[in-house]
């Protein structure tokens, strides 16, 4: 009897093996679910699927959130960024400390939901110790790591949308906004 990891549980992996251990003269007889293999891998596909979906939403949903946030705190120093623009600052010396600002706001973020997450993961890891061994170190750094870099990119593109939109208006403009 012979089981394997969860990485080789693929067609391609499980039609490899086959092959190896049917080149065995010792071996009469080879029996394994394909069925089964075939019908948890289309599951599991079609899970990721409405995983990325949902993912994929929930990251415009927080940009919509994100954004808006932003341009109120913009908004509320428009006549500043106005000011500036008069005496003669460039779009980007207007835009570079509300990009500095939101980028540690970002990372601040980040950093916050990488503790949620951590804390998740232990209280998971501790009730169900069969779901430790499906998540590596390396992975779990590359989430934090990510986690982080989106809040850092997410604030710095919101920002300068919401910069660039009263850079770009008239001085009369802003009292209609």
């Amino acid at each position: 009897e012979i089981f394997l990891h969860s990485e080789y549980a693929n067609n391609d992996s499980i039609a490899l093996i086959n092959g190896i251990i049917r080149s065995d003269n010792n071996v009469t007889d080879l029996l394994f679910q394909q069925e089964a293999i075939d019908l948890i891998n289309d599951n599991l596909s079609k899970v990721m699927t409405v995983l990325l979906v949902l993912a994929i939403i929930l990251l415009f949903i927080s940009f919509t959130l994100i954004r808006n946030t932003i341009r109120l705190s913009v908004y509320s120093k428009r006549f500043l960024i106005n000011t500036m623009k008069l005496v003669g600052a460039t779009s980007a010396f207007i835009r570079k400390p509300f990009v500095v600002n939101n980028i540690f706001t970002g990372i601040a973020a980040g950093i916050i939901a990488d503790i949620i997450i951590f804390l998740m993961l232990t209280y998971f890891s501790s009730e169900y110790a069969e779901l430790q061994p499906i998540i590596s170190n390396t992975d779990i750094i590359i989430i934090f790591a990510s986690v982080v870099l989106l809040g850092v990119i997410i604030t710095t593109i919101a920002t300068a949308f919401a910069v660039n939109r009263y850079i770009k208006m008239k001085s009369d403009q802003l009292y209609y906004v």
